[in-house]
């Protein structure tokens, strides 16, 4: 018994809140030790998943959104009691045992059968209600007339006739004794015959049934749970497992792992698929509760490595043609192809010969990745109907596209090429385990017209009324209309293996005909940016308000995609109207949106849709633009250095750099030794950092300063010297002093307006900083309206989820007004200087430095509307002077003070490229 069980057992917890699964029907009771509680816990039953079972402990639940019981419904539950449920109809709760609940909504349940039937039959079931052939014959109209005979012919067997005889079983396990590894394994397959049905049991669950002189016991058993629900089922023991028809709609926990080790092998072929596959990690999570050892420890193999010899789990990844000589066969292989060649040359044209190799056998499913380009979306999965030609002969294609909706639910800081990869291994992984979707994807093979595979994590339920929208991309709208018939749609339990997914209770996937729809997926993303607290929900974003208007057919405004439609019109708040792309947008297209009255940006430019929504007088500037390829400029190169990698140097916390200095300020390792600015308004005096090579050295020379950092700093002295330096050049460049008659500043990494200060002599950047060396121009040019219009059409999400700067996109193509001019001595870096050939410029810098305090001198912008004491007639003759610089740099590169910021860029782009 674990300890909280020990202290629940003689008072019970409090049954008090509830978390809604769906609108109606079942919800998550949750316990604490009262209403007000900090702690939420669920309780465990035995038989697992029996309405009718008995509490037997209770879980700590780590999930969100319980809503209080009112105080008559509340009631403390002990170990031993009977479990107790939730029941959701007509937003009024209702709490007891499966009995007593039927008893209670009995006056309703003509109108419950007819609007929730599934959820109905279930609790008519617990509570051996009679007349049960009447719920079960109105639950199969229901999945019915929403999916087709077939459909309901799966959820028949595969959902209620399975469902069914696995609890029989598991109650039978229980009342015998058996532990939860036991009952939880008993998962009979189901196999239609005339007149009939036949389950065949696992191996392990057979084996204990007759130890334990059962058989004919559980015979029995699942002959009365047939019978309860109108069929003839019958277990055989003993029989051939029979592959298993696949499921059609699938509960919880019905995906399992067979044993041993899983085998996924990633082929990358491209440049665009190289770069993503050098992002494949170990997955986060595993779509199977309570993982194996096994399927917990992973090993990420390319090149050489990848015949050895593992313990663990594999992702192989190779790239271009040459893959492994195969001592086993992989159960899932991901073909990464650049989305280019693909569309050109089809999947046949380029992997087709790898699939006639032995070791690819009949159990290895293939599947096709399209690795995104950047600045478009995939031509292959734009299609309203994938092309047979591209597929070829694998057996789905994986909707890549996911990793950059805005309704991702994966790891939101993630990358977007990190994201891709996270995508293509979390499917392989879905596809690996013995379930619906690998035994969909083997038995019927390479289909036509080719179907299309997503994966997502969430807390609501697929099949519910309102499920999130974790699978709906640029390329399927599945969910948001009426999609294939045929659909096949998952929910499954997983093993968290990352802090990253903590908040998901469990993942759904779709495998499905190809459901593009852009205008509705682009409403339905400008609409979550209304209203950010619906934007995980189908229902609310299927009755998005926003009219949709027909984009006119002006000079390439928006552009089209190989006569792909990618485009959206749509009006917003005030009659503004605003072209939604799936590409980035170009210069010309944004000014001919603009002169034709719309607001043009991609779907994926969530701070630009933001500043849209907020009713600005005029459009902004989209931030993602496709631009010409522009020239680094020579004079420009090291310009801007990135700050310290924190894997080069060795941190000394506050407090022990105080001590330290305090005993070894003498020696020569202090006098290298650098102050670490972590963040640019960070204040006091910081960590103390050394660099790893040269303590590493110091150490072998037998320095006991040194040794005495290292301890310090938690850092093994032994081991200093073991890993290279990751990024050496920007390393040298933070710890050299800049030139003579130069001062050295840093701004930011990715905001607008720049954050830029003076960095002290003795300090070094943390890598989230640039660093450029010169006088007041420096912070001049970098909190300009100049800078900020570059830096906005620069920035990157290849690298980051969040806008990036670029050495050598940002800094090395930047144009310099006429009124800088950069100065470089030898091999020294560039610093940048006043030309001081402009008065008025001259008198602002000299007035900045004299008048202004170091914290607020380069700040462009308020913090707050209370921004320390200064008055508000300082501010706005500090707002005024900014301005007067925008109008000298504009100026200087004859522009008017009133052009507008896609001019600037263009006359920018001009003379970069």
């Amino acid at each position: 018994m674990t300890a909280l069980e020990e202290e629940a057992a003689p008072i019970g917890l409090l049954l008090a809140g509830y978390v809604a699964l769906c609108e109606t029907g079942f919800a998550l009771p949750c316990y604490a030790t009262g209403p007000q509680a900090n702690v939420w816990n669920v309780a465990v039953c035995s038989p697992d998943g029996d309405h009718t079972g008995t509490v037997v402990g209770f879980d700590v639940f780590e999930g969100e959104g319980v809503v209080i019981l009112p105080e008559e419904l509340r009631r403390r539950v002990i170990i031993g009691s009977a479990w107790q449920d939730v029941f959701l109809w007509n937003g009024t709760p209702f709490v007891g045992t499966p009995k007593l609940l039927f008893e209670r909504l009995r006056p309703e349940m003509e109108l419950l059968a007819a609007r929730i039937p599934i959820s109905t039959l279930e609790l008519a079931l617990a509570a051996e209600a009679p007349d049960i052939p009447a719920f079960v014959e109105a639950a199969i109209w229901h999945v019915e007339r929403r999916h087709g005979k077939v459909v309901a012919g799966g959820w028949q067997r595969d959902v209620l006739l399975k469902g069914e005889a696995r609890l029989a079983l598991r109650r039978l396990l229980a009342a015998a004794g058996a532990d939860r590894s036991i009952t939880a394994g008993a998962r009979p397959t189901i196999v239609e015959r005339k007149g009939g049905y036949d389950a065949t049991l696992p191996a392990q669950t057979s084996s204990f049934l007759a130890a334990a002189g059962l058989l004919d016991d559980a015979r029995r058993a699942v002959r009365k749970a047939g019978h309860a629900v109108g069929f003839d089922l019958r277990l055989n023991v003993g029989s051939p497992v029979a592959r298993e028809a696949p499921a059609r709609e699938s509960l919880v926990n019905e995906i399992y792992w067979p044993g041993g080790a899983a085998r996924i092998l990633v082929v990358a072929i491209g440049s665009r698929a190289a770069v993503i596959a050098r992002h494949i990690s170990a997955p986060d999570w595993i779509p199977i509760p309570q993982a194996p050892e096994l399927l917990r420890r992973w090993a990420v193999r390319r090149g050489r490595e990848i015949n050895g010899v593992e313990e663990a789990s594999v992702v192989d990844v190779v790239e271009g043609a040459r893959l492994p000589s195969l001592t086993e066969a992989y159960a899932a292989v991901v073909w990464l192809l650049d989305d280019g060649p693909l569309y050109d040359f089809g999947a046949t044209g380029i992997i087709g010969s790898f699939l006639t190799r032995p070791d690819f056998d009949g159990q290895t499913v293939h599947l096709l990745a399209p690795a995104l380009p950047l600045l478009t979306p995939s031509r292959v999965l734009a299609q309203t109907t994938l092309d047979e030609r591209h597929v070829g002969p694998c057996h789905a294609v994986v909707d890549t596209s996911l990793a950059r909706s805005p309704f991702w639910t994966g790891n939101p800081w993630r990358a977007i090429d990190r994201r891709i990869a996270d995508v293509a291994v979390a499917t392989a992984l879905l596809c690996v385990m013995e379930g619906p979707v690998r035994a969909e994807l083997l038995s019927n093979g390479s289909v036509k017209p080719p179907r299309m595979v997503s994966v997502a994590l969430g807390r609501g339920d697929l099949d519910g009324p309102d499920p999130g929208l974790g699978l709906v991309s640029e390329s399927s709208v599945t969910g948001l209309i009426e999609g294939d018939a045929d659909r096949l749609d998952v929910t499954f339990g997983l093993t968290q293996l990352d802090k990253s997914v903590r908040k998901a209770t469990h993942g759904f996937a779709s495998l499905r005909l190809a459901e593009a729809d852009f205008d509705v997926f682009a409403r339905a993303t400008v609409s979550a940016a209304i209203w950010p607290e619906m934007g995980s929900k189908r229902s609310e974003a299927r009755k998005s308000w926003l009219e949709p208007v027909a984009v006119p057919a002006v000079g390439g405004a928006p552009r089209k995609l190989d006569g792909i439609g990618i485009s959206a019109g749509m009006t917003i708040a005030d009659g503004k109207r605003l072209v939604v792309t799936g590409e980035a947008p170009s210069l010309k297209a944004v000014r001919t949106a603009w002169a034709a009255g719309w607001s043009i940006v991609r779907y994926t430019d969530n701070e630009t849709i933001e500043e849209l929504l907020r009713n600005l007088e005029e459009g902004p500037l989209p931030r993602e633009l496709r631009l010409p390829t522009m020239q680094r400029l020579p004079v420009n190169r090291g310009l801007a250095v990135r700050g310290v990698d924190p894997r080069d140097i060795v941190r000394l916390p506050a407090r022990e750099a105080e001590d330290w200095i305090a005993q070894w300020k003498g020696s020569e390792l202090a006098s290298s030794a650098r102050r670490y600015l972590a963040r640019v308004d960070e204040k006091g005096p910081g960590e103390l950092v050394f660099s790893r090579a040269d303590l590493a050295r110091s150490i072998l020379n037998g320095d006991e300063a040194a040794v005495a950092a290292s301890v310090a700093a938690g850092e093994n002295p032994a081991l200093l010297g073991d890993k290279p330096l990751k990024r050496p050049m920007d390393l040298r460049a933070s710890w050299a002093a800049p030139a003579a008659g130069a001062r050295r500043f840093v701004v930011d990494d990715g905001r607008i307006p720049a954050a830029v200060i003076e960095l002290a002599p003795s300090a070094v950047p943390a890598q989230r900083m640039f660093l450029l060396d010169g006088d007041a121009a420096v912070p001049l040019l970098l909190s300009s309206r100049i800078f900020a219009i570059w830096a906005r059409a620069t920035t990157s999400r290849s690298t980051s989820w969040l806008s990036r700067f670029s050495v050598s996109r940002t800094f090395e193509t930047l144009p310099i007004p006429p009124c800088f001019k950069l100065v470089t001595e030898g091999d020294a870096r560039p610093r940048l200087h006043l030309a001081h050939d402009t008065v008025e410029l001259d008198r602002i810098a000299h007035r900045f430095e004299k008048e202004l305090s170091p914290e607020r001198r380069w700040r462009r912008t308020r913090r707050s509307d209370r921004d320390g004491d200064e008055a508000e007639a300082d501010w706005r003759e500090v707002e005024a002077s900014w301005h007067e610089v925008d109008r000298i740099l504009l100026e200087s590169i004859d522009l008017r003070p009133d052009v507008s910021d896609v001019e600037v860029l263009e006359l920018l782009v001009s003379q970069s490229s």
